[in-house]
């Protein structure tokens, strides 16, 4: 029997990572999860921090969550692994809808409050930051560009901490959709691309199936280097998530081959529960190179079919 097999090489100094299941950091940072990370190839860890958790009451933070926090920080980089640090403020607290609403003026002296205040804990520890668009940003023009105006006085603040670290934007995936919200989607309905005045070092951006045309749309103007994160591989059931990982990382290829600067992947596998998947996504990460090979079970017949054709 004739095997067939392709590679689709990636970029040296790429980042293939996985994203920290929401509340990891609690625990402090379990070492030996790190360490059998580390024997599966893994060296990035996306951590996503949510502002309602970090400061529950305004101006009161959970100083013990940020300790943990910064101690898994610690870890990971003490494993010779990197981290890309995300905060989330879309995740509002309950605080700032009872004391504005959830369109009052975007909140912008609050959100720079809190995500400087957690910086000067975490930035020493991380390589990488992301700052998440709220929701509240996709309604209109003025409210985008009051987002990207905030994003630039933050990463201003964070690079005076460290000249190295670079920091981003990452954008939630219900931006890209031709049916998202009331606009029809964000890069379907502005006049020009939002992110045009933005001075953030990449972008971060859900791999999801409704993201692709609101990628392209960044990437006619923007150069800057792209993160592929959470690709939410757990709303696929557990016999699908191979087929589904060699689906998106081949997209991933697809936009390297266009010429768009890509820096970054982190799928949201389990180590407990995706084994296969997970043995898969390691050959990847060693090979820096998604290796495809017709006598190879687990893929799907799809694929089987391409390669031979």
């Amino acid at each position: 029997m004739n095997v067939y097999s392709v590679s689709y090489n990636f970029p040296s100094g790429f980042l293939w990572g996985l994203a920290m299941p929401q509340g990891f950091a609690l625990d402090r940072g379990n070492s030996p999860l790190l360490y059998q990370l580390r024997e599966r190839s893994i060296r990035s860890l996306s951590v996503t921090l949510d502002w309602a958790n970090f400061e529950p009451l305004k101006n009161n933070y959970e100083e013990s969550l940020i300790e943990s926090t910064r101690a898994l920080l610690s870890r990971i980089r003490s494993q010779n692994m990197e981290s890309i640090v995300i905060f989330n403020t879309a995740v509002i607290p309950q605080w700032q809808n009872l004391e504005h609403g959830r369109k009052k003026e975007f909140f912008v002296a609050e959100k720079f409050n809190f995500v400087t205040h957690l910086a000067n804990a975490f930035v020493p520890y991380t390589g990488y930051v992301g700052l998440c668009c709220s929701e509240s940003a996709y309604t209109s023009d003025r409210e985008m560009k009051a987002e990207v105006e905030i994003q630039n006085d933050i990463r201003k603040y964070i690079r005076s901490l460290s000249e190295s670290v670079k920091v981003g934007t990452v954008l939630l995936s219900p931006a890209f959709g031709k049916n998202s919200g009331r606009i029809g989607g964000l890069f379907q309905s502005f006049r020009r691309n939002p992110l045009q005045d933005s001075e953030a070092d990449f972008f971060g951006i859900s791999t999801d199936e409704t993201a692709y045309n609101g990628i392209q749309n960044i990437f006619r103007e923007e150069r800057k280097p792209l993160m592929m994160l959470s690709d939410r591989l757990n709303f696929v059931s557990p016999q699908e998530r191979t087929h589904t990982l060699v689906d998106r990382i081949y997209d991933l290829w697809q936009f390297y081959q266009k010429g768009w600067p890509i820096q970054g992947y982190f799928s949201d596998l389990n180590l407990s529960q995706d084994t296969e998947t997970l043995g898969f996504f390691s050959e990847i990460v060693k090979a820096n190179a998604l290796g495809l090979s017709s006598d190879d079970p687990r893929l799907p017949e799809k694929w089987i079919r391409f390669l031979k054709e």
